[in-house]
């Protein structure tokens, strides 16, 4: 299982949720079991109500974005320290480094780190191995 920690604006862990996996699709944070988490808007996470500035893995974090039509991919990980914050994916294995940024617009993630085309989905998952 990979463990959802919600922090608000204060740092404090608000909510956890847990779930085999995780999948953004487009500004949606599902479950998967295909169930809405939470949603993404102006980079802050929306839930139940609430407003949180990030959503925090502790465990290590396999990383897959994808684009259903054109079926282009890119995976990362494992990674330490993947944060969802300020509309970006944060990892902090040796130095934080930011991996991609959500444009509300497009409704895509672009990567930082590598060329590629926008991607509308990714899949988080918990790393078997370190």
């Amino acid at each position: 299982m990979l463990t959802a920690y919600f922090r608000s604006f204060t740092g404090e862990r608000v909510h956890m949720i847990e779930s085999a996996y995780f999948g953004c699709v487009q500004a949606l944070l599902k479950n998967a079991d295909g169930q809405d988490v939470a949603s993404q808007k102006a980079g802050v996470w929306h839930r139940d109500g609430g407003v949180y500035v990030a959503i925090a893995f502790e465990s290590r974090v396999l990383i897959r974005f994808e684009h259903p039509v054109t079926h282009d991919h890119q995976e990362f990980g494992p990674c330490a320290g993947l944060q969802l914050i300020d509309g970006a994916m944060w990892t902090s294995d040796d130095s934080p480094i930011c991996l991609a940024r959500f444009d509300d617009a497009q409704q895509a993630w672009h990567l930082q780190t590598r060329p590629a085309p926008a991607m509308p989905r990714c899949i988080l998952s918990r790393a078997r191995w370190v």
